[in-house]
């Protein structure tokens, strides 16, 4: 037991990790109620300039010929999208970035040799998604 302070031991690092974790846990949930509250303004925002928009469009035959609920789909499609899937995927986004950069930081505890990797790990994904997109 006496070796338990000592910076090679196992538990030293647990430690740390578990400590991390537990920091990157409470990030995410923070980060998804302020994520999600100001997405909600934002469609808030997005329905109320888009249908001022619309009832301020003149009369044509588009109006004409299209049934209201149509139009009224289209509206909750879009604000659909405000609400759940934009959220989602900047959750998700941010979630990613802070799993790396923790990740990065606690294989940068045990080897700071890891930070070499870095730059062409960067470059190996940058041409790769240049490819496939």
């Amino acid at each position: 037991m006496e070796h338990l302070g000592d910076d090679g031991a196992f538990s030293y690092y647990f430690f740390k990790y578990l400590y991390l974790n537990g920091i990157n846990i409470i990030a995410v949930l923070g980060g998804f109620f302020v994520l999600r509250f100001y997405c909600l303004i934002i469609s808030n925002r997005f329905f109320r300039k888009m249908s001022n928009q619309v009832m301020k469009a003149p009369v044509n035959t588009y109006f004409d010929t299209t049934p209201s609920g149509w139009i009224l789909n289209r509206f909750s499609k879009d604000l659909n999208m405000t609400d759940s899937e934009f959220t989602f995927n900047i959750h998700n986004s941010l979630e990613c970035s802070l799993s790396l950069v923790f990740t990065l930081y606690v294989a940068c505890l045990t080897s700071a040799w890891i930070l070499l990797s870095v730059p062409v790990i960067i470059i190996v994904v940058a041409i790769y998604t240049k490819y496939y997109i």
